[in-house]
């Protein structure tokens, strides 16, 4: 049987573990035979810890570590060989071993599909690797060569036991205030959702070519040779590289974003001052010599115009600042797209609002995020308005580029509440998205701050949501709860009409509010209806929806009969918007509304209430490591081609 083969073998296999870990520990940075001989270590140790996890036996009910090394050396073998790992990542030693060495590393944290039972974590808990990781996202050069693996190791060690707080990278990651550090983190997550965002946007471009009647005739004729298609070679491009990295990445984000308030500053650093400071103050020793003693060469012979740059350093192309949060949030509207054709993207969407909700209920954030000095241009992408294969982007007109980043916020959720109205509509996505743009408001309101910001918009789509909810009420009151997402967005517009005059920056855009209110006066009457007509099905929420309700329908109710009586008077079928507008702001002062509480209020994000869904995307992040991991990529030749040069 299997059971009676692995334990026929069991001796050999801890033989070879002793043996490789020895290896490892008597490996010296000096000695090229060393070096080749921790390879073949390094690459053995990666093929037994992968294998004896690989597959559980029904009938092997021992721990595969059993395998491996008897129960009572464990743990000192478990430290040995933690600790010579951690000296090979921190030490000059060549690429190749430090990329087997995160490869070890890996393999261990994914050695089981769930994180919290994997039974190598603990011994990772007792033996930090934090330094190590920490010193190659500060470097530079090793970012760039060491810097994904790095962070999904970071973010594994970091999804171990979350509600458990003796986690030490918890509370390391928490205190973490290394600004190298840091940019090293965003350059990483930056770079793959730049990369991500231009795979998406060569498939539009390639679907928007083929929209032509002489490109619908080549695909036809080229429908009959046989040979991949180029679209659906960047559709597999795209379909690899999210599943390696979105994922990872973005949940490496939001912990950043979730445990560490110094992050926050990364997120509004331009892309290049990012890569420009974390290369030259990350690079050591020869690589600054070099960049500067080129720049001193250049100056002696009085050629400053060709004097090396940042730019230069750094390889980056000009083009307009972009800062990490404007590359999240036009990623963000890019999942936002897909979200309805893909399950997978409808867990990313969830985690994209779940740091949105982070960001905008902390006071520092929301400090930055409205910061007027911080315009960025931030490119956004939302459906198209008629029928077309390619999505439209969009970054506003001149005043609206000029917006602090919560602007753009507010425009990725406008968008987003108008692209999901279809039967299936995801309550809680909706409910999220309605709770970042309810702390934006509240924010804006507790600290007076006045955002020249289209608010028609944001206008256009909760009322569009909620004519949505109405006219689909019979088939969707049994499926999620329609009064809960309808009490969300009376409560946003009780904000305006409360405190608008707080944060709205002209007492124009309040006559635009009661305006618009005025023109949705069914949608108000069709709630009171629904609420009157269900009594017993919406008996919890009932006494709240009447209460949000109270304002909107008095100011209704007080001007609609003003409207039609000088429409009367008149003698006119219908009213211009500049009648309609003097009307409202002839008849303010003997307007009667009640003042609303507890509009300010909301539940704080509660990661404790997400622990299902975190816990199931560490999985899958996980499974998709373990279904992907090939040890054999990295050969003795990309060694030995080092060690030449080394």
């Amino acid at each position: 049987t299997a059971w009676e083969r692995l334990v026929e073998i069991k001796y050999v296999l801890q033989m070879l573990f002793k043996h490789s870990a020895e290896a490892l520990h008597t490996s010296r940075l000096e000695s090229t035979q060393h070096h080749i001989r921790t390879f073949n270590a390094l690459q053995t140790l990666c093929i037994l810890i992968r294998d004896c996890f690989k597959k559980k036996l029904a009938e092997f009910t021992s721990e595969p570590l059993s395998l491996l090394f008897t129960p009572p050396h464990n743990e000192e073998a478990m430290k040995t060989l933690i600790a010579d790992v951690s000296r090979i990542l921190t030490d000059e030693f060549p690429i190749s071993l430090k990329n087997l060495c995160l490869k070890l590393m890996l393999l261990m944290l994914t050695a089981e599909q769930d994180v919290n039972d994997n039974v190598m974590l603990p011994f990772f808990m007792y033996n930090s690797v934090f330094e190590s990781l920490k010193q190659i996202l500060a470097r530079a050069d090793l970012t760039e060569k060491h810097g994904y693996d790095s962070v999904l190791i970071l973010t594994l060690l970091l999804s171990y036991k979350k509600s458990d707080l003796s986690n030490p990278y918890v509370i390391k990651f928490s205190l973490l205030d290394d600004i190298l550090t840091l940019n090293g983190l965003g350059c990483v997550i930056s770079s793959a959702l730049k990369e991500h965002i231009s795979l998406e946007e060569k498939i539009f471009e390639r679907r928007q070519q083929s929209t032509g009647v002489m490109s619908r005739l080549g695909s036809y004729i080229g429908s009959f040779v046989p040979g991949p298609q180029r679209d659906d070679v960047i559709q597999v491009q795209v379909a690899s590289f999210s599943s390696k990295t979105n994922d990872a990445v973005l949940l490496a984000m939001y912990e950043a974003v979730h445990l560490n308030r110094n992050f926050i500053s990364i997120l509004t650093s331009s892309n290049d001052a990012l890569m420009h400071t974390h290369t030259i103050f990350g690079m050591q020793g020869p690589a600054v010599e070099a960049v500067f003693h080129n720049l001193m060469q250049s100056v002696s012979r009085g050629d400053t115009n060709s004097a090396p740059t940042l730019a230069d350093a750094t390889n980056t192309a000009t083009h307009a600042p972009v800062n990490l949060m404007g590359t999240f949030l036009t990623y963000s509207s890019l999942v936002f797209l897909q979200i309805n054709n893909v399950y997978d993207w409808s867990e990313r969407a969830t985690l994209c609002i779940n740091i949105l909700l982070c960001l905008t209920e902390d006071h520092y954030a929301g400090t930055i995020l409205h910061d007027p000095n911080l315009p960025f241009p931030v490119k956004l992408y939302k459906q198209p308005r008629l029928v077309s294969q390619k999505p439209i982007s969009f970054t506003g007109n001149e005043n609206q580029r000029n917006l602090p980043l919560a602007g753009h916020i507010l425009d990725l959720m406008s968008e987003f509440l108008r692209g999901q109205l279809r039967k299936s509509l995801n309550s809680d996505l909706c409910l999220k998205c309605l709770g970042v743009i309810h702390r934006l408001i509240c924010f804006q309101n507790r600290n007076c701050i006045r955002m020249f910001y289209p608010w028609s918009s944001l206008w256009f789509s909760l009322f569009t949501l909620m004519r949505f909810l109405l006219s689909h009420e019979s088939y969707l009151v049994s499926r999620i709860d329609i009064m809960l997402i309808m009490d969300r967005i009376l409560v946003i517009f009780n904000m305006f009409i409360t405190y608008g005059d707080t944060f709205l920056s002209s007492p124009k855009i309040y006559d635009e509010l009661y305006y618009e209110i005025i023109r949705e006066k069914d949608a108000f009457e069709k709630i009171d209806e629904v609420l009157k007509k269900r009594p017993t099905e919406f008996a919890e929420n009932i006494p709240k929806l009447n209460e949000s309700l109270h304002n909107l329908l008095a100011i209704v109710r007080y001007f609609v009969p003003k409207i039609d009586n000088y429409a009367l008077e008149n003698q006119k079928s219908s009213l211009t918007s500049e009648e309609v507008m003097n009307i409202i702001q002839a008849n303010y002062e003997s307007l009667t509304l009640k003042l609303q509480e507890n509009l300010h209020y909301f539940d704080r994000f509660d990661e404790k209430h997400e622990e299902v869904f975190f816990n199931h995307l560490a999985r899958s992040i996980t499974t998709d490591f373990r279904s992907r991991i090939c040890v054999k990529n990295i050969s003795q030749k990309d060694l030995i081609g080092e060690l030449s040069l080394f």
